[in-house]
């Protein structure tokens, strides 16, 4: 699963570029209230699968950093606006979004504003797939890849 892969490569990255504790880096996925409350938004399964998993990404210092949001802040900013169809569900070091089309489960990246989305993959599996690249990536000190963030 996607999710061990990170889990791991955060791990080794850690272990071999920095110098200090990754506790609270995952947590261990969002409360069964939470998964049941974003089920009723119709997220993609994807999305939900991560939010039951994991729920919760913080990779800060991997290139340019990876953010994640927990599942109450993303069930947050459904309940202000249900008619959404980009949802914010996470960042990057820059203060770039990353927005989870509700409706095809695709993912884009917008600047800080929220403008000019880009789509950065078809799903959030294929996000988080990218993840896992970057980070090996990043851990083998690959300076000529094209990192999402």
């Amino acid at each position: 699963m996607t999710i061990e892969k990170l889990r791991i490569l955060f791990k080794e990255i850690y272990k071999l570029k920095f110098d200090y504790q990754i506790e609270g880096v995952f947590s261990n996925g969002s409360s069964k209230q939470i998964i049941y409350a974003l089920e009723k938004h119709n997220l993609p399964q994807s999305y939900i699968k991560f939010q039951k998993n994991c729920g919760h990404i913080s990779a800060l210092d991997i290139h340019n950093g990876y953010w994640l949001d927990k599942g109450e802040k993303v069930l947050e900013r459904l309940n202000q606006n249900k008619n959404q169809k980009l949802l914010i569900i996470g960042s990057d070091g820059g203060g770039n979004l990353f927005k989870l089309n509700i409706q095809n489960d695709s993912i884009y990246k917008t600047n800080p504003a929220g403008n000019n989305p880009i789509i950065i993959s078809n799903s959030f599996e294929e996000f988080l797939e990218q993840l896992v690249l970057d980070w090996q990536h990043f851990l083998n000190g690959d300076a000529s890849w094209k990192y999402i963030v």
